[in-house]
């Protein structure tokens, strides 16, 4: 792996990095309606934000395991690229 292509999956770490953080924006936006939902006693609106918490917790699962997968890649170049 070259540098060039090093630089590339360390910039889409930082992407990755980035959407979610907007996706945990968005849970807690998400959380904050919902305790105004509790308040109101609006049960379907609560369901209605539990499924979408529920979608966006399925977002993060899939942008950390791409993240994990490039870490992962860059670790293995790493350690074969080490002197022993």
């Amino acid at each position: 792996m070259g540098r060039k292509q090093e630089n590339e999956l360390c910039k889409k770490i930082i992407e990755l990095l980035e959407e979610e953080y907007k996706v945990f924006e968005k849970v807690l936006n998400l959380s904050n309606e919902k305790t105004k939902y509790i308040v109101e006693n609006n049960l379907s609106g609560l369901i209605e934000l539990s499924n979408q918490e529920k979608k966006e917790a399925e977002t993060i699962s899939k942008l950390e395991r791409e993240r994990q997968e490039i870490l992962d890649a860059l670790s293995k170049e790493k350690i074969l690229l080490l002197p022993i």
